[in-house]
């Protein structure tokens, strides 16, 4: 772990990871606007609005769980030891980008019979499912760590205690 005075360079699976968020991204986007050109206007209307809901619902979850990572410094001390600095730009953004999708979506709603509405729909949905699974692998990260945190110092005291029973 670094110090305070020291740069921390990010893990290097942080970029690949990047890039399969963006293939998912793009990949799951146009698939499902393709996917959402085939239901009619007024099912496509419910839709934008069950996107909305849940996009807000979803980006409210990640600015929990992005709090609950900050509040406990030590865990947050563990991840950017990992990931680098660019761990507050994962889950600020993931936040923002689902707040967006979800505000996207819900005025799209009036415009559910133009045709680029479906590619709306489709890439915020995209958003939403990525930014909800980048957000809950991260906090099962933070559970990780804590896990190990707390199971080191025992296994440290069996084996020293195995160690003067011998």
């Amino acid at each position: 772990m670094a110090k305070n005075n020291e740069k921390v360079s990010p893990d290097r699976s942080l970029p690949l990871a990047i890039v399969i968020v963006g293939i998912f991204i793009i990949g799951g986007g146009t698939g499902l606007s393709l996917l959402f050109t085939l239901p009619e206007t007024k099912d496509i209307t419910v839709g934008f609005t069950n996107i909305a809901m849940v996009g807000g619902v979803a980006g409210g979850l990640s600015l929990t769980g992005t709090t609950i990572l900050t509040l406990n410094s030590r865990f947050l001390r563990h991840l950017v030891s990992d990931f680098g600095i660019y761990i507050r730009s994962v889950l600020f953004g993931g936040y923002c980008a689902m707040t967006v999708a979800a505000v996207a979506c819900g005025i799209t709603a009036i415009y559910a019979s133009q045709p680029w509405s479906r590619w709306v729909l489709g890439y915020s949905t995209a958003l939403v499912v990525v930014g909800v699974t980048v957000t809950a692998m991260l906090i099962n990260s933070a559970f990780v760590l804590h896990l190990r945190a707390t199971t080191e110092p025992q296994k440290k005291a069996s084996a020293a205690a195995g160690k003067y029973a011998e």
